[in-house]
């Protein structure tokens, strides 16, 4: 399991780059599971929050921390916050691409730049700016090309920007938590909640969660494994360290790795501006971590 909290601050980029590469396979899975969104959700994040709670010892580091009601609260609070990004995002494929569901994606540093000032008073500098307008310029451009502006196609894009939203809002909440308790029952507290409350939903919903093939529980699994168990980690090991703007700033990264993936896996064709597309967003990308410094000081 992902217990990297003894790793430096300077090897936090590597880590946020291994973190891309992680999520980015969620997209391509996701589009080809024939489950409905809320399942995926529920079982994608449970099982993420039982691997840690049970194999790296997630349940036994919260259960010295059971008395302390300030934790409770907001692990509770992150965890119904996580599950509204999941719920949200894995939904939009419902309505839209795979393109435009990754894509809508770039708005989430946005969300973070005046997150991070509002609550933790980091500076908004002149290159985030940059970043942001290299990325929305990205963004229009593959958008432009690819985008269907039908009211279904819409409904989707809304549940992107959504989630974009909330997972912006979940590691405000979170990153306290990230210095009160140990790696393993933090992803276990927080995951481990987010998919109890999405598990309702499902319920609720009358969406199956059993009954599949191999092949989906295999997709599942992957799911689980490699852009939660260890994408999604990674990207909460390195808030403890970097910038909320930073943290959110990777997510950049994703569309452009998980179209790559769905062109070779899937066949899922690229045109030129969306190669122009996603060479901008890149560029944001080093734009925007040029100047990272790791705080001296961790938010409370």
């Amino acid at each position: 399991m992902i217990s990297l909290d003894h790793h430096k601050p300077a090897t936090m980029s590597a880590v946020m780059v291994a973190a891309v590469l992680a999520v980015s396979l969620a997209a391509p899975t996701i589009s080809v599971l024939a489950i409905p969104a809320a399942s995926i959700a529920a079982w994608r994040l449970l099982g993420a929050g039982s691997v840690y709670g049970v194999f790296a010892g997630g349940f036994r580091q919260l259960w010295r921390v059971r008395t302390d009601r300030a934790i409770f609260a907001r692990s509770s609070l992150a965890g119904l916050v996580l599950s509204l990004h999941f719920l949200a995002w894995i939904s939009a494929f419902d309505y839209t691409d795979l393109a435009s569901a990754v894509l809508l994606l770039v708005i989430q540093p946005a969300f973070a730049a005046l997150l991070g000032r509002w609550v933790f008073g980091e500076p908004l500098r002149p290159g985030m700016g940059w970043a942001l307008l290299l990325a929305v310029a990205g963004l229009a451009l593959i958008v432009f090309d690819d985008l269907t502006w039908s009211r279904r196609a819409l409904i989707g894009d809304g549940l992107s920007v959504a989630s974009s939203a909330a997972i912006a809002v979940f590691y405000v909440v979170a990153r306290p938590l990230r210095d009160k308790v140990p790696f393993a029952g933090y992803m276990t507290a927080t995951y481990g909640f987010a998919g109890t409350i999405t598990l309702v939903v499902a319920l609720v919903l009358a969406s199956p969660l059993s009954g599949y093939g191999a092949r989906e529980w295999g997709l599942l699994a992957l799911l689980v494994v490699v852009p939660t168990g260890v994408g999604h980690a990674l990207m909460n090991v390195a808030l403890k360290y970097v910038r909320l703007f930073t943290i959110n700033l990777a997510v950049v990264g994703e569309p452009i790795c998980a179209i790559a993936i769905a062109a070779i896996w899937l066949g899922m064709p690229l045109t030129i501006v969306e190669g122009v597309g996603g060479a901008i967003l890149a560029m944001s990308l080093f734009v925007g971590f040029r100047d990272e410094r790791v705080p001296e000081t961790q938010p409370a």
